[in-house]
């Protein structure tokens, strides 16, 4: 008898215990407070467009569980009409309908795709809207320090071309990679914008320059 009454105190210790341990949890941060977080992650560069006063951040298992959820990714990429842009619109759209947090859509040179601040430690994460790859800005950058480089001036093409040249890049990397890690969809984008002679361009693929938090 003795040891089934340990047993329940035990129990009931273990179960208001855990009640009582403080879960992370989405938090809210006003404007100024996302300003310094955006401007000391991407540089003071990167043009900013802050909509509101407030703004409410998840944990990181909220973004990746809204991800396994959402089908954005799964929507036909057509050129010139729902391309990267796009994607990264939806994906913010349909985060805002849902929830009280939502992505931000972040745009670079060449790419379009989106962003978010974490409650915890407010870090940011980069997601690749067409394939819900999650990655850090770091984990980009440190990625392509180990590439080799090619400073071929035939190579250069205008803006334009580039552009249209990384969306089908990106696109086609992420088709190749469905299920696969982060580090094999960038060697895969990498390999693929070798393909179309513009592989000099890949540390700019998700170089944060223009951040639009609506």
């Amino acid at each position: 008898m003795s040891k089934i009454k340990n047993f329940i105190w035990w129990f009931v210790f273990l179960f208001f215990g855990a009640l009582l341990v403080k879960k992370p949890g989405a938090s809210v941060q006003n404007w100024q407070t996302i300003e310094k977080v955006l401007k000391r992650v991407f540089g003071n560069t990167t043009f900013l467009y802050l909509a509101d006063e407030n703004y409410w951040l998840p944990v990181r298992s909220q973004v990746i569980q809204f991800l396994k959820e959402d089908e954005t990714d799964k929507f036909k990429y057509r050129k010139d009409w729902f391309d990267c842009d796009d994607f990264s619109l939806v994906l913010t759209a349909k985060s805002i309908i849902k929830n009280k947090w939502h992505f931000i859509i972040t745009d670079s040179r060449v790419h379009s795709y989106n962003s978010i601040i974490l409650a915890e430690g407010l870090n940011v994460l980069l997601i690749e809207p067409q394939n819900d790859k999650v990655f850090t800005p770091e984990k980009f950058q440190e990625f392509t320090k180990r590439l080799p480089t090619c400073h071929k001036k035939e190579k250069k093409f205008p803006l334009p071309l580039i552009q249209a040249k990384v969306k089908s890049a990106v696109r086609k990397a992420s088709l190749k990679t469905i299920g696969k890690s982060v580090d094999e969809y960038f060697y895969q984008l990498f390999e693929e914008m070798k393909a179309e002679g513009i592989e000099d361009e890949i540390t700019e693929v998700y170089k944060t320059r223009f951040v639009r938090y609506v």
